[in-house]
């Protein structure tokens, strides 16, 4: 593990604020290296403030209405000591209810989500987390999250100072992770993905799928194997097969190129409202 860098003293200044949207803005214009928009902003923040990991995931502003809702979303995953990360556009199936009473529920989920993936990867590494939170309920709802490994010698919380510069530098985080999270709304990736999805929330509908089973559909769509879906969901060979297997009865299809043929490449075969 890296050591962790003094703490930054002095003052955040208009000129470091300045140099956060100077080193992003550009890019959304012209980004002919293809970097990745938030692990730029990343980069920078890094130089105020030292944190192991951190993840951020927004809500979806225009999600599908029904008793439930299926929701896609952003989740990014960064580590900056092994230079490893992930980032995710997922769905959790939640129920229709006020959106601060959904996002909060994303929230609780993906928090439990990140912290199984963590402990997965480093194993070695200590189970408890110094962590600082950023959110806005502003549409798109956003949140923010910054761990430490929770360490005693030395203590390693965040001091005094570093919430000071994470609460002077939080608007213009929150404004450059939505504009970027916008910017990848847009990007061929996801209108893809999106497509794909407003086919698996008509399946999931229209074949009462229960949550475990509609999460599974765009890893069957995708081409995902058995032992890659339970890797990804943290569950047993197992439990991905006889959730498939259930696929399979109610949606009244035999294998998965039944399936993908069924839904994906006939399209006149299923009704997307």
């Amino acid at each position: 593990m890296a050591k962790i860098p003094n703490i930054r003293a002095e003052e955040i200044t208009e000129k470091d604020i300045l140099s956060l949207y100077e080193r992003i803005l550009p890019l959304l214009y012209h980004n002919p290296k293809r970097l990745d928009l938030s692990n730029e902003i990343n980069k920078s923040l890094l130089k105020f403030v030292y944190y192991d990991f951190y993840y951020f995931f927004t809500d979806d502003p225009q999600p599908s209405l029904g008793s439930d809702i299926f929701l896609p979303y952003f989740e990014k995953w960064y580590d900056p000591n092994n230079k490893d990360e992930f980032s995710r556009i997922t769905t959790m199936k939640l129920k229709s209810t006020t959106p601060r009473q959904r996002f909060n529920s994303l929230i609780k989920q993906t928090y439990e989500k990140i912290i199984a993936q963590t402990q997965t990867r480093f194993p070695k590494q200590p189970k408890e987390y110094h962590r600082h939170r950023i959110m806005s309920f502003d549409s798109p709802a956003i949140v923010l999250e910054f761990f430490r490994f929770k360490r005693t010698s030395p203590n390693n919380s965040y001091s005094a100072n570093e919430k000071k510069i994470f609460e002077k530098l939080k608007p213009h985080i929150i404004m450059l992770y939505k504009t970027v999270a916008n910017d990848l709304r847009h990007s061929k990736t996801f209108m893809q993905f999106d497509a794909y999805f407003n086919i698996c929330f008509s399946i999931a509908n229209t074949h009462d799928l229960s949550e475990a089973e509609s999460k599974l559909l765009p890893e069957i769509l995708y081409g995902y194997s058995n032992d890659e879906i339970s890797k990804r969901n943290f569950v047993s060979v197992n439990t991905v097969k006889t959730h498939i297997r259930h696929i399979f009865k109610k949606t009244g299809t035999k294998n998965r190129v039944d399936f993908i043929g069924k839904f994906f490449i006939s399209p006149d075969r299923i009704k997307i409202h």
